[in-house]
């Protein structure tokens, strides 16, 4: 087996796997500002219904503190999603620091009724079939978190991303698919033969793309078929070898 060059065909796979990370989404609305509150006391139970939303924060706005809370709200036109696709939100607002408690946290509601919870890695948001089509209100209360090992007076934060999106699922399956295949060909020895049939069969989807197309639908059509040709290799190794692999998008 060549050493060298299967190092460098994982590599350049968890490369373009990063790159079907982001063509999950396409972005229908960005959000660029919010009203926004302070949020001085920072009592458990509170709802945006009772909050006073004076001021205004652009994304981009820097905001930061030591254990604060801050309030943002805005109006939104969930649009409806077509067949195999999602209505998400992708609200990354805040700026990555060490230690355990170092990154944002934040909950989510939707017409004053709580969505779920969003932090620095999770910054997603999955809209319902239910909320499609109308015109929501939608609010956060920020936490700034704590400075963890960093000794840090004040921990600093950015909304970076506020973005209403379409989730393509078919893409999406194939993008944790892909990650799990990867995951599963790195821990095995290299004289494993399963590491060599499944990075095959990875480079041989990941082969199928037309990563160079300027047709987005032409791109996207290959993704499926990339997809469609994982799956199908996939279940004859399931027969053949035994090996199962299960993932799962949204």
């Amino acid at each position: 087996m060549n050493f060298t060059k299967n190092f460098w065909t994982i590599e350049k796979l968890a490369s373009r796997i990063k790159e079907i990370n982001q063509k999950r989404y396409q972005t229908i609305v960005s959000i660029k500002e919010f009203d926004s509150a302070p949020d001085d006391e920072g009592n458990n139970g509170v709802y945006p219904s009772s909050v006073d939303f004076s001021s205004k924060k652009p994304i981009q706005h820097i905001w930061q503190g030591l254990d604060q809370y801050m309030w943002l709200k805005t109006i939104v036109d969930l649009p409806v999603a077509p067949s195999n696709h999602r209505v998400v939100g992708i609200f990354d607002f805040g700026i990555t620091e060490g230690g355990n408690n170092a990154g944002f946290e934040g909950l989510a509601f939707l017409n004053n009724k709580v969505l779920q919870g969003i932090d620095t890695n999770h910054t997603e948001v999955v809209f319902s079939k239910e909320e499609e089509g109308k015109k929501s209100e939608l609010a956060f209360r920020l936490w700034s978190g704590l400075p963890g090992d960093s000794g840090k007076e004040k921990m600093q934060h950015q909304l970076k991303q506020a973005d209403i999106c379409l989730l393509d699922e078919r893409i999406d399956t194939f993008y944790y698919q892909s990650t799990s295949i990867l995951q599963i060909i790195e821990l095995l020895d290299e004289n494993d033969l399963s590491k060599i049939q499944l990075t095959n069969i990875l480079n041989e989807a990941y082969l199928i793309i037309d990563w160079d197309s300027n047709l987005p639908e032409k791109e996207k059509e290959s993704i499926y078929k990339a997809a469609n040709f994982l799956d199908l290799e996939l279940k004859k190794i399931n027969k053949e070898s035994g090996i199962v692999i299960s993932a799962f998008g949204h």
